[in-house]
């Protein structure tokens, strides 16, 4: 299955977009080490795929690993064309001092649902 973050988490919050939701209960998910690996170039106006996956879970922090390729074919979720780039990136749950906070159940569920990592 090809989807994006926003996608993968929204089971965790109903279906609300979960950054919306995060940061209406007052907390933030925001990127804190991230890298890449760049393969093959990408266009304006080419058509990609990104998959993610949960590679670590932990108490307040996720990792998650994503691949982009360039889309030769016009269904949602091929990802049949050339691999453009892949990497990581944390993110860490926060409050409303910036301080990190355990990640809700909701999401070590999701993590579980979809078979990725719960590595603590």
């Amino acid at each position: 299955m090809i989807v994006g973050l926003n996608d993968y988490l929204a089971p965790a919050t109903d279906g609300v977009h979960p950054m919306e939701h995060y940061r209406q209960c007052g907390y933030a998910l925001p990127a804190v080490e991230a890298s890449a690996t760049f393969h093959a170039p990408l266009r304006a106006g080419d058509r990609i795929a990104i998959e993610t996956t949960v590679t670590e879970c932990g108490d307040a922090s996720l990792v998650v690993s994503f691949s982009v390729s360039k889309r030769r074919d016009t269904e949602p979720d091929s990802d049949d064309g050339e691999r453009a780039a892949d990497g990581t990136v944390t993110f860490v749950l926060v409050d409303d001092d910036f301080e990190p906070t355990s990640l809700p159940e909701a999401v070590h569920n999701c993590v579980a649902e979809r078979g990725d990592s719960l590595t603590e």
